[in-house]
């Protein structure tokens, strides 16, 4: 296998990887060129990965060199669904089975994105309870 091939044999691979892993959403457009950049490969090897995913109706390519990613159907939707409902028991199970102390302590510390600093005008907590003296 040529270096080109095994080029786009990674493009392929990291680009279902993004699909799947919701990276690249549904109906999302693929600048080719920014992908060829951020992969490190020039765009002949990621336009072969590209047509491999447009073969397997992961993508969708027009006559412009127009990629995006599939949409997914009301069928596939409730299919995925599915299988995650059967696979979340059993990875939940793992998770608890094979967590650590540090990951443990992690859980009990509170979600940074759940606080954000107020704006402006924004009540207080205690203007929120009506404990506030005015």
């Amino acid at each position: 296998m040529d270096g080109s091939s095994s080029k786009g044999a990674l493009a392929y691979r990291e680009l279902r990887r993004r699909i799947i892993s919701g990276e690249l959403e549904p109906g999302s457009r693929l600048s080719q060129y920014e992908l060829a950049e951020e992969l490190g490969m020039s765009i002949t090897p990621l336009r072969e990965g590209i047509r491999q995913l447009a073969s397997e109706e992961w993508l969708h390519m027009d006559t412009y060199r127009d990629v995006r990613v599939a949409p997914v159907n009301a069928e596939e939707a409730r299919e995925l669904l599915e299988v995650r409902l059967l696979l979340e028991p059993t990875a939940t199970e793992l998770a608890a089975q094979r967590r650590t102390d540090a990951e443990i302590s992690a859980m009990k510390l509170p979600p940074k994105r759940c606080y954000r600093s107020p704006g402006p005008g924004a009540r207080t907590p205690s203007e929120h309870t009506g404990s506030s003296t005015g």
